[in-house]
């Protein structure tokens, strides 16, 4: 729910507004994406960040359809 109102996010910004301890939202994260909800991109201008947003199907089981 948090990432699809606030997406494009990266982890650390999304562990603040989760409340939730950056380790453990790597671990979250990685669910989703090997469950195909959430994808991963480099930032271009800074390679050591990633930015996660909804996939089409997390968008879906966002928007409950």
């Amino acid at each position: 729910m948090v990432l699809g109102q606030f997406a494009p996010v990266n982890p650390r910004r999304l562990s603040e507004l989760m409340h939730i301890n950056p380790g453990t939202i790597s671990v979250y994260v990685q669910r989703l994406v090997e469950n195909g909800s959430v994808q991963r991109e480099q930032d271009a201008e800074d390679r050591r960040n990633w930015w996660l947003s909804l996939t089409e199907a997390g968008q879906m089981a966002y928007q409950g359809i």
